[in-house]
């Protein structure tokens, strides 16, 4: 497994964060990556208000089913009365979810293993499994890039598809794990199969099966994993979620004066749209979050229910949180030093900036995740045949490979030389020359009669270059679909299922998965092609 091409992270957040680290009005504690800030934040900790003997048993009671050798040691860390957490996370995938997922986790042991070095205090990753949240079809989708796979995506059945039912309580049967196993691309080994049987049981909730694969891939780096359903009904939870439900307006202010100052500093709109009238909290009730809304007076209702307030009787529900009360949860659960984010978290953090300190907690430090891209040689060698290199993959859509392979086709036709594009230049400059000699003075109407003149002109030429492609560059093109479909477009992080890359990675023999983890264990924000094995079976 070797890298080939890195390139930094690009998006505008990620980039903001990189060139101020140290702190800023958009992320006020700064990134990992400064010294100053780490040390900021790990002061601020030291007089953390929670209640550590109560986290390290609830991590211990999340671990209960069973752990890594590595998982113990993270545990046993734990429960030391200077102990700091990294947190990522991530909604419970099917079949582990993006690749993103196991990216962002190893971002996550990156980070804190470089923070426990500087800070000579136990840092420990901490992976927060979005179980409570309700959207089926986000979680309940798995995306195979392989190119013999029969479907490009798959999902299974559950009953009640429109409720907002958690992940962590829907429950698979055994018609659901067969239906996913018949699903698996031909060209998965035994190995993977066996992974999934393992991990896809029935009787296990989608959270528990996503949990049973991040467990075999991250456990023995130390990775704690968290089920957000049940951190969300801790007591410390609920006291942050029922004071954000009862001073919904004191959020939406604070919310809106983030998301001003991010359209102000990046251009950029909000990640998450602010809704006044709507409450960031959800009642979960008869096994399903229910949306509140708050009126003008600050009453908090569900729909339907308008005449009823509620704010009295949250002390005797439960309350859930969603995407912006998530890090005031967290904050209140954990003595976090940060989070690993990918590029959308960013900006909602952001965001979030004035909630933080209206609610009594404090921002955290923040670092984006690492970004891959799994490539085999031979496709490497093809692509270079066509003058890519690899640093070109990240950026590498089927129109740019079909714009290199038109070009590649008309430099070698005969018609190329016939009426090269010098031919069209010199007759342009002509025409420009014919009017500015004979008529000056025709203004307008002579402009336009010339730019009609030249969009013919480059008609004519794109109509003979898309002649000559399909000629000679659409057999071509057509043979490397499969791997433009492997790539999909520089997003394969976002668009392989994490298991289908653990396949993917163990054609390699062993040690490959390793050799992969240990490239982008690493801190930094960086885009990384790597070459190795991948969906041709092909292998370094």
């Amino acid at each position: 497994m070797i890298p080939v091409a890195s390139l930094p992270v690009g998006d505008a957040a990620s980039v903001f964060l990189r060139e101020h680290a140290e702190g800023s009005s958009l992320f006020p504690a700064g990134g990992f990556a400064s010294a100053t800030a780490l040390a900021r934040r790990a002061a601020v900790l030291d007089a953390w208000d929670g209640d550590r003997a109560a986290l390290a048993a609830f991590l211990a009671a999340e671990h209960a089913a069973g752990h890594h050798p590595a998982q113990a040691d993270s545990l046993a860390a734990a429960a030391r009365h200077d102990a700091l957490f990294v947190l990522t996370g991530q909604q419970p995938g099917l079949l582990g979810g993006p690749a993103l997922a196991l990216h962002k986790a190893l971002t996550t042991v990156a980070w804190a293993r470089a923070a426990a070095a500087r800070l000579g205090r136990p840092v420990i990753p901490v992976f927060w499994i979005a179980g409570d949240d309700s959207d089926l079809a986000e979680s309940n989708t798995a995306e195979f890039l392989e190119p013999d796979a029969a479907v490009t995506a798959t999902s299974l059945d559950f009953p009640e598809t429109a409720a907002a039912i958690p992940m962590s309580l829907r429950l698979l049967d055994g018609a659901a794990c067969r239906a996913l196993r018949a699903a698996l691309p031909a060209s998965w080994s035994p190995e993977a199969r066996a992974l999934v049987d393992a991990c896809y049981r029935p009787g296990y909730s989608l959270t528990e099966a996503f949990r049973a694969v991040m467990q075999r891939l991250l456990g023995p780096h130390g990775v704690l994993c968290v089920d957000g359903f049940a951190a969300a009904r801790r007591p410390e939870a609920q006291a942050i979620l029922r004071r954000v439900a009862t001073a919904g307006a004191t959020f939406q202010e604070a919310l809106a004066r983030g998301t001003t100052r991010l359209r102000d500093t990046l251009a950029l709109p909000p990640q998450v749209p602010v809704r006044p009238g709507t409450v960031p909290v959800f009642l979960f009730e008869n096994r399903q979050r229910v949306r509140l809304h708050a009126d003008e007076a600050g009453r908090v209702y569900e729909a339907g229910r308008e005449g009823l307030d509620l704010r009295p009787l949250l002390e005797r529900h439960t309350v859930l949180h969603s995407a912006l009360t998530r890090p005031l949860v967290v904050d209140a659960l954990f003595p976090a030093l940060g989070h690993v984010l990918g590029p959308a978290e960013l900006r909602y953090f952001a965001q979030l900036a004035d909630v933080f300190p209206a609610f009594g907690r404090t921002f955290p430090l923040l670092a984006p995740r690492q970004q891959a891209l799994l490539i085999p040689d031979a496709a490497l060698r093809e692509l270079g045949t066509l003058g890519f290199t690899p640093a070109d993959v990240p950026t590498l859509t089927p129109s740019r490979m079909r714009a290199r392979l038109t070009e590649t086709a008309w430099a070698a036709h005969a018609a190329a030389d016939a009426f090269p594009d010098s031919e069209h230049d010199r007759l342009r400059e002509a025409l420009a020359g014919y009017q500015a000699r004979y008529f000056p003075a025709a203004g307008n109407r002579f402009e336009a009669a010339r730019r009609s003149l030249e969009r013919a002109l480059a008609h004519h030429r794109d109509t003979a270059r898309a002649l000559v492609f399909a000629e000679s560059g659409r057999t071509r093109f057509e043979a490397l679909q499969p791997l433009l479909r492997w790539l999909a477009g520089g997003s394969q992080d976002r668009h392989l299922n994490t298991l289908s890359l653990w396949n993917a990675l163990q054609k390699g023999g062993p040690g490959t998965f390793d050799a992969y983890v240990a490239a982008l264990s690493r801190t930094g924000d960086e885009v990384t092609v790597m070459r190795g094995a991948a969906f041709d079976g092909e292998s370094t």
